[in-house]
């Protein structure tokens, strides 16, 4: 038996009638309250986010690697990666 207990927080969310009416619909078809369908929905797409590949950007890049990358402008393209085999190596450090 499972007694962990998740502790839950009201929230209010605004929604275009549209969009809130398709919500609705879909909870329906899956048996599901209003609630239970939209937090399934976006556990499933955090889920889905937190599983892809990292991307690099200039924040996620120490002040020190972009200076000793010589990349200072904080842009780095996919082709810069691919051609600059030491900025590769200290993006994988």
């Amino acid at each position: 038996m499972n007694t962990s207990v998740f502790q839950r927080r009201q929230t209010i969310f605004r929604f275009e009638e549209a969009f809130l009416s398709k919500l609705k619909y879909y909870a329906e078809r899956e048996d599901k309250s209003l609630n239970a369908y939209v937090e399934s929905v976006l556990k499933s797409e955090i889920e889905r986010r937190e599983s892809l590949p990292k991307l690099v950007t200039s924040k996620s890049i120490s002040r020190n690697v972009r200076k000793i990358s010589g990349v200072l402008s904080g842009r780095i393209s996919a082709k810069d990666l691919e051609n600059d085999d030491r900025l590769a190596y200290l993006l994988r450090k």
